[in-house]
């Protein structure tokens, strides 16, 4: 049963999407890379490409929506992790998790936030963005402790 409840919400997500087009690809990006709502992996791929393919024309204009919705989340992400400081990384990913990020952080810095976002889905990049705001990627190596 819980199978086909999946093909519900998804299809009804498809429908939402397809109604918003370019600002629904926003919103799906500031969710996708925020800590609070937990969009899946890839979805704003899958819908991109959904959008481009019923209308080939506005391919260009959807990547920049994805695209604006997921620098926007990530900047959200980032400087909410900032004034949260360490204890909201360690909530959300756990204590063994978070000291192993900083550890990342210290020796590579930035090369860690570049990293994190090149790897494929399922990688939690949301956790890498956490990170970067208390360790502050501005000042290499200088993580909060």
């Amino acid at each position: 049963m819980r199978f086909f409840s999946l093909f519900i919400v998804a299809d009804s997500v498809w429908k939402w999407i397809r109604h918003l087009g370019g600002p629904g690809l926003i919103l799906l990006g500031l969710a996708d890379n925020t800590p609070f709502i937990s969009a899946p992996a890839g979805s704003v791929d899958v819908f991109l490409i959904l959008l481009s393919a019923h209308q080939h024309e506005w391919w260009a204009y959807y990547a920049l929506m994805a695209t604006v919705g997921e620098v926007a989340g990530g900047y959200v992400t980032y400087r909410l992790a900032e004034k949260g400081g360490q204890e909201t990384l360690e909530k959300k990913v756990g204590k063994p998790r978070a000291e192993k990020l900083y550890r990342r952080f210290e020796k590579h810095g930035d090369i860690t936030v570049f990293a994190g976002s090149m790897l494929p889905p399922p990688f939690p990049f949301t956790s890498v963005l956490m990170a970067a705001g208390p360790c502050s990627i501005r000042a290499r190596g200088s993580c909060q402790r």
